[in-house]
């Protein structure tokens, strides 16, 4: 884990990149690590990276900063140099001090130069925070990340911010929303609600916007849809927060927010059964009441019957996903009616508690550990704790395959692709490709 303090009010973001690691490992990141670097150049981002012969074509248009030596060959000073200006810091620390941290590190008795360079880039980054403020430091070598929290605890003067290149994507998204920007490429800025319709279509393509009978009739799927919007604009305030420092005013809005999306889960699931019911024009014993129209087995039981005799492959695609259904009223059940959710502070992260059932619900969808997190990828820790943010940003995309193929199921079909045959020069068709090639969302 590292210091959270990224989205501190900021002109800019320095960005400093392990060339030899990251050169390794972006021929095989994905679609979203790669598209990184291309915002190299964007007003608020200063990408920065260590004096090292790359392959990648990206890498090498990235600035490097220049080692200026002493006599004795130790590095005495970092030169950058952007648009024929030059900045120089001083090192401040012996060679002596890299090769011994450097041995502890990754356990050696001698360093090879890569070891080397990899030891020292954190002295550099610890250096270059103490003149410009909190920013990250990019790498893919394993023994550093493994060490991060270590390195944390060894260098005075603020957080270091060591990171994998996908967290460094999910970094600079938040930051630059977080500071009014909202780009759909490196090229190309929309609005804050563009940008969320544009994320929602794209991650449900099967949903069809319905003819409005009446100027004051609303759809069923029309409420689906912004409810849907809002349950990504509440995860990206909860990424806010993540990484910010933890205080009362970060883990109030974390809860205030986690417990909007928790109403909004139950809401398109709420949605998708009502738009069942009307579509089909079912009928079961309990109909008439509409808290007997549930995805929800306990209150749905009959319901569910009726849609397995009218669509069975909709019933067991339901089936499938029924313990991450189940798992949503365990919480929403705290949230309105129980004693609410205590938060907690853990290891510098706002969690709350929860019941031993729902961390067996989540265990359903394959929730594994995380590589350098204490917590699992659904924000588990210690079987007992929750950190919402990662639960919400995990559990919104798996909402999301849920949500694109029940539409399927319910007959609709694929709207961006029936657009891309109709109408293949229209603006949201372009604006809609251009956001699944180079945002840097998830």
């Amino acid at each position: 884990m590292y210091a959270r303090s990224s989205m501190e009010k900021k002109e800019s973001i320095t960005i400093l990149l392990d060339s030899n690691s990251l050169d390794r490992a972006l021929p095989t990141s994905n679609r979203r690590s790669r598209t990184l670097l291309k915002y190299n150049g964007v007003k608020l981002l200063k990408f920065l990276r260590s004096p090292e012969s790359v392959n990648d074509k990206e890498l090498q248009k990235i600035v490097e900063f220049d080692r200026k030596l002493k006599g004795n060959g130790s590095l005495h000073s970092i030169e950058i140099t952007r648009e024929k200006l030059t900045s120089k810091h001083a090192f401040g620390y012996r060679q002596e001090d890299v090769e011994e941290i450097g041995k502890l590190v990754f356990k050696k008795d001698e360093l090879n130069s890569e070891e080397t360079k990899a030891t020292e880039l954190v002295f550099i980054q610890a250096t270059l925070n103490r003149w410009s403020g909190l920013n990250i430091m990019v790498t893919e070598n394993d023994i550093i990340l493994k060490n991060r929290l270590w390195f944390e605890s060894h260098f005075p003067g603020g957080p270091l911010n060591i990171m994998t290149l996908e967290e460094a994507v999910e970094i600079v998204d938040l930051f630059m929303k977080h500071s009014g920007e909202y780009p759909i490429s490196d090229y190309f800025n929309v609005n804050k609600g563009y940008w969320y319709w544009l994320s929602f279509r794209t991650k449900v393509p099967f949903y069809n916007v319905p003819e409005r009978t009446s100027p004051l009739e609303k759809p069923i799927l029309a409420s689906f849809a912004q409810r849907f919007v809002f349950l990504l604009m509440s995860v990206d305030e909860m990424g806010f927060d993540f990484y910010s420092s933890v205080n009362n005013d970060t883990m109030d809005n974390t809860i205030y927010h986690f417990n909007y999306f928790i109403s909004l889960v139950s809401g398109i699931f709420d949605s998708l059964a009502l738009q069942t019911f009307n579509q089909y024009e079912l009928v079961f014993e309990g109909s008439q009441q509409p808290s007997r129209t549930s995805l929800y087995k306990k209150s749905g039981k009959k319901f569910l019957k009726a849609i397995r005799e009218r669509n069975p492959s909709l019933r067991k695609h339901i089936s499938n996903y029924v313990h991450f259904i189940n798992a949503i009223p365990i919480l929403r059940e705290r949230i309105l009616h129980r004693e609410g959710l205590q938060e907690v502070n853990v290891n510098q992260a706002c969690m709350i508690r929860i019941p031993s059932e729902f961390v067996d619900y989540i265990k359903q969808y394959g929730d594994t550990e995380e590589n350098y997190e204490p917590w699992t990828k659904f924000g588990v820790y210690s079987h007992s704790f929750l950190v919402p943010y990662k639960f919400a940003k995990s559990g919104a995309l798996l909402l999301s395959k849920f949500c694109n193929k029940y539409l399927q199921l319910l007959g609709f079909s694929n709207y961006i692709e029936e657009l891309e045959k109709s109408k293949p020069k229209d603006d949201f068709l372009r604006d809609i490709r251009v956001f699944e090639k180079d945002n840097l969302g998830s």
